[in-house]
């Protein structure tokens, strides 16, 4: 009892603190939370997720991937039409900056759809956003919007690959879409200078 402020006063019993090697132990012993495993989405059962597969239901679809691994590498998926078999094409390059890499594989799937189609317009996709906005720039803007580009591909007739290509649009890579995902393993596939297998590719690690 504390006279000067009228009432009882308790004092709380020291606690010592475990020694260090033993508060280490005891939470070694404490269970931990397991990462819930997040898994992808499934792939489209067509070349695009259906909200963007609604956007083209006919005519000729492109997609085209790089990778960074050993070399650099393109990979080009082409399906004459939404429901048709996919074709690859590949091309193995020195490795590059990401986005110089993804501008290489856009070019590269002109290149590709344009010789395998003469005359046929066709829809290009690619999951590098800067590759696209600069293709579609010069689609529209011509050379003189960006010289530095004819210049990069100038054993190329870049004007006449642009202007067969109908659109040039933008796809979220390591998503839904199927023709993305086979992009990507062809590309894979060339910059490790494997053979490309489309029964594997999908099932494949990363």
């Amino acid at each position: 009892y504390s006279p000067r402020y009228g009432a009882f006063t308790f004092l709380a019993p020291e606690i010592s603190s475990p020694p260090a090697h033993r508060l280490a132990r005891m939470l070694r012993r404490m269970p931990r939370r397991r990462k819930k495993k997040t898994l992808p989405p499934p792939l489209s059962s067509g070349p695009l997720a259906r909200k963007l597969a609604a956007r083209f239901p006919a005519g000729a679809l492109v997609f085209c991937d790089a990778s960074r691994l050993a070399h650099g590498g393109l990979g080009v998926v082409l399906y004459a039409a939404p429901d048709s078999a996919p074709q690859f094409a590949s091309r193995q390059v020195a490795l590059a900056g990401s986005n110089a890499l993804e501008l290489q594989a856009a070019v590269f799937a002109l290149e590709v759809a344009v010789a395998r189609w003469p005359g046929q317009p066709f829809a290009l996709f690619a999951d590098n956003l800067a590759a696209v906005q600069r293709l579609a720039n010069a689609k529209t803007g011509g050379r003189s919007s960006d010289p530095a580009l004819w210049t990069l591909f100038a054993p190329l007739d870049l004007a006449a690959l642009l202007a067969q290509a109908g659109s040039i649009n933008w796809v979220q890579g390591h998503a839904r879409s199927r023709g993305n995902a086979l992009a990507d393993a062809v590309a894979r596939s060339a910059a490790l200078g494997e053979a490309f297998s489309a029964a594997t590719a999908l099932s494949a690690p990363g």
